[in-house]
């Protein structure tokens, strides 16, 4: 009996042992195992630091970004402030070329009426020479008459037949008129021509006549015509 025990210990201790070299084999091999996997947990690890460094570097670009963004957006409403503000400027500065434009139309109109409107002044003293009256005075009876009734103008009706007399219609001497009128006072600097030579300028194209009074140019020619040939007759 003893030695059945005898044997039943020695296989146990056979078996320990056996374990034993199992275990140890085991730790060797974890320890290889381990010492394999050191340099990909090594790996691993600067693979995470790296992915955070990305990270932080990928979060500071998109806020980088935002400021980009949030600055074109300053820009793009700057600039639509100033495509206002130069479209408005266009728009002040085409009111006041026109007005500009304006104003030199009616200085040239003042000015060539000027320069006319001693001719006229002469040819109105002769039609009130006509009718044996002074200028001033037919002058004042025209505009007083010019309420009346048609029958009671008679000075008016002997004024019209002195233009009638010259070829002249109401409507043409209206049209002189009104050359003189926008004169507005104005001095003409230049020196006067004689009427012949006022007559061939303005036939010759050489004095700029203003668009305004183009149509009273006609009437303007028969006078100056009308005052040259009574110069004529006096010689």
């Amino acid at each position: 009996m003893l030695g059945r025990s005898a044997e039943r210990a020695l296989r146990l201790l056979s078996a320990c042992k056996e374990n034993e070299q199992k275990l140890e084999d085991i730790f060797v091999n974890t320890a290889t195992a381990a010492e394999q996997l050191a340099p990909i947990m090594r790996a691993v690890s600067e693979l995470q630091a790296c992915n955070e460094g990305i990270t932080a570097m990928m979060r500071d670009f998109s806020d980088a970004l935002k400021k980009v963004y949030t600055r074109i957006d300053a820009l793009e409403s700057r600039v639509d402030t100033l495509k206002s503000e130069v479209a408005e400027l266009k728009h002040h500065q085409g009111v006041q070329d026109l007005a500009i434009a304006e104003l030199k139309q009616q200085q040239d109109v003042q000015d060539t009426s000027a320069r006319y409107r001693c001719y006229i002044n002469r040819f109105c003293k002769k039609l009130s020479e006509d009718i044996g009256s002074t200028w001033p005075d037919v002058a004042d009876a025209l505009s007083e008459e010019a309420e009346r009734e048609e029958d009671d103008r008679p000075v008016t009706r002997k004024f019209e037949r002195a233009l009638d007399a010259e070829g002249v219609s109401w409507d043409e001497w209206q049209d002189v008129c009104c050359i003189a009128q926008n004169s507005n006072s104005t001095i003409h600097t230049g020196k006067e021509v004689p009427v012949k030579e006022a007559l061939r300028q303005l036939r010759a194209g050489e004095v700029e006549f203003p668009q305004a009074l183009a149509d009273k140019l006609p009437a303007l020619q028969k006078v100056l015509v009308i005052l040259q040939q009574r110069g004529r007759q006096r010689r």
